[in-house]
């Protein structure tokens, strides 16, 4: 039997942020709603995967998120060694007091405690090579139900299941993205790797590389992911990273296993005028009828075994986003917006956010028709909005990609959801209307009250280079570009 002291027990030595949030996580491990709103270990950035897609408007319950992280946690217990495992498990998960553990495992205080924090930094160690916040695979996201493609997508679905290469084209907002995020979502059994490419950050042979070696990784077939650690300070070449790639995908199809690579924007690479480019060009050529490669673009870049180039939507199809915006148009005010929009969705999206209670679909469509550009219609709607939600659009307009949206807590987001200016994404959070996010970085509180014609216009033929996704999410980060104005960020920095 142990000595006991009445001394009081010592207290852990200093320990670095993430540890202590580690602590946090297991004193409250029985409660999900508490872990979910307290704990920046349950917020998207850190579970990403881990979280299953949502496509409810509504964002994920902090105690769903919660519940996420528990089984996380216990993942990352099963990877730690037994003794720290029990000593975690006596601890906080079972909730013995200190004086029954000590008798247990007949240690004194000063040793129980040395032990618990090994056991906490085996669990912190673990649960970071579990989550891999700084390592995440690109996911695209779904935030609308996919509307009048059935045919195409059943099509193009036998075509991946067959490892052919598929290529979606067609023009901007025609909803490439959206049909290929279904397909991707429909093959999950098999390893993804899902790329968007972005000139001068990953449009290179690296890039791809990278983004393969790690997604293969991901499914115990690590050589081609080993190598590109490895050799990260020097020029590995091309050919010899394809042979190890080639032994990684005979691994996993031994296995029964057949990766994916789909690539987005792929008409954005140019083979004949950047070497980079005309290396990953190479690399999908060596790779066609390996495995199914899925390519996404305006215009096709190789030629594959499957083209679709996807038209507008049909009537059917017009009528059911409508729908979605609680509305109810006859015949004819549908007839009017697939002869306005040539039925692209993201035109009609703009369409339906443009139209208000306070005027008629029909009058609606005819101001999309004689408005002189984008930026024109952008302003009618600005003017009706409250500063606040001005604000909170010009402030979200600095994100390409994910904002926080723990960093704005106010009725403006619910308005602007209310208004089909943000949407709901998978996770926990909300996305601009996808024609109006150019217009926001210049629309701040500040300059609002300008006039329109001290911009420079910007027409509806050069929405195709606008960026294109601008979404919340929960995560902890803050923007740090800040307006002159005080009240919002700038995105023109």
């Amino acid at each position: 039997m142990p000595r006991r002291s009445s001394a009081k027990p010592p207290a852990f030595e200093q320990t670095d942020p993430f540890t202590r949030h580690v602590e946090d996580v297991l004193r409250h491990i029985h409660d999900p709603a508490w872990l979910g709103s307290e704990s920046p270990l349950a917020t998207p950035y850190l579970l990403g995967a881990h979280l299953q897609p949502n496509l409810s408007p509504r964002p994920l319950e902090p105690a769903q998120r919660g519940a996420v992280l528990r089984t996380v946690i216990d993942e990352a217990l099963h990877a730690i060694d037994a003794p720290a495992r029990r000593h975690i498990t006596l601890r906080y998960i079972e909730e013995k007091r200190r004086d029954i553990i000590m008798d247990e495992m007949g240690m004194s205080v000063n040793t129980l405690m040395k032990h618990q924090r090994n056991a906490v930094q085996q669990l912190r160690d673990a649960l970071l090579h579990v989550l891999r916040p700084a390592l995440r695979a690109e996911t695209p996201r779904r935030f609308t139900p996919l509307i009048g493609r059935a045919a195409v997508y059943q099509q193009s679905l036998a075509a991946l299941q067959q490892a052919q290469t598929l290529t979606i084209t067609g023009p901007s907002g025609i909803g490439k993205t959206t049909l290929a995020s279904f397909l991707v979502q429909d093959c999950q059994h098999a390893p993804i790797c899902w790329l968007t490419l972005r000139p001068g950050i990953n449009d290179s042979f690296a890039g791809v590389a990278f983004a393969l070696g790690y997604t293969l990784s991901l499914h115990q077939a690590g050589h081609l992911w080993q190598q590109l650690i490895a050799t990260a300070d020097t020029a590995e070449s091309p050919e010899a990273l394809l042979l190890v790639l080639r032994h990684d995908l005979h691994q996993l199809q031994s296995q029964g296993y057949t990766p994916m690579l789909c690539l987005d924007e792929i008409d954005l690479l140019r083979p004949s005028e950047i070497l980079e480019h005309m290396r990953i060009v190479s690399l999908l050529e060596d790779l066609r009828g390996v495995i199914p490669l899925l390519l996404i673009g305006q215009q096709p870049l190789i030629d594959g075994d499957v083209l679709y180039q996807l038209a507008g939507l049909e009537a059917e199809a017009v009528l059911a986003l409508c729908e979605q915006h609680q509305l109810q148009p006859s015949a004819h005010e549908v007839a009017q917006i697939l002869a306005a929009t040539r039925g692209n969705p993201r035109m009609i999206e703009f369409v339906l956010t443009l139209h208000t209670a306070e005027t008629s679909l029909d009058e609606t469509i005819q101001l999309f028709r004689e408005a002189p550009n984008l930026e024109a219609l952008f302003e009618r709607v600005w003017r009706r909005l409250h500063p606040d939600e001005q604000a909170l659009l010009a402030a979200l307009s600095v994100f390409r990609r994910a904002a926080p949206a723990a960093a704005w807590h106010d009725a403006a987001l619910g308005q602007l959801h209310g208004r089909h200016l943000l949407q709901a994404d998978q996770l926990v959070g909300s996305r601009y209307c996808r024609s109006f996010a150019a217009f926001c970085s210049n629309a701040c509180p500040r300059k609002s009250n300008n006039n329109a014609s001290n911009r420079q216009p910007r027409s509806v033929s050069a929405m195709a280079n606008i960026p294109k996704r601008h979404i919340i999410s929960s995560r902890p980060s803050r923007p740090i570009w800040r307006c002159s104005c005080g009240r919002c960020i700038d995105a023109t920095r």
